[in-house]
């Protein structure tokens, strides 16, 4: 497993976002809770702008105990959700990635979004 890691780790420095996808998988086969695999899966299947695979990713990584160790995946899975109309879900993540990364540079920008979308009435009580 170590090897495989060490080699998905080096293709995400080199941005060959097909090669990390690859890697990742084979991971995930190999240890279906490493949660690291998940991440990079979800981070290279957004680049690679196969969303729906990374919305899947990004959601099994959520689900873990190890989750808050990951908080752009929230913001990620965030913005995606929101790109799908599920403002409710968008928020939630989006509002649980300012509270476990409350000095992100893009916590201004994500604030504003939050505001418009409750003042345009897309979402509940979810405001910053």
């Amino acid at each position: 497993l170590n090897p495989q890691l060490a080699l998905m780790e080096l293709e995400s420095k080199r941005q060959s976002w097909d090669q990390v996808s690859l890697w990742s998988k084979k991971i995930i086969e190999l240890h279906p809770y490493k949660m690291e695999a998940h991440y990079y899966q979800g981070f290279a299947n957004v680049q690679l702008g196969h969303f729906e695979q990374a919305v899947e990713s990004f959601t099994t990584l959520r689900s873990s105990p190890k989750a808050d160790q990951y908080p752009y995946a929230s913001y990620l899975l965030g913005l995606m959700l929101s790109d799908k109309g599920d403002f409710e879900g968008a928020a939630k993540e989006l509002n649980h990635f300012l509270k476990i990364h409350p000095e992100a540079p893009e916590g201004d920008r994500i604030k504003a979004l939050l505001s418009d979308w409750a003042e345009r009435d897309l979402i509940k009580g979810a405001k910053p």
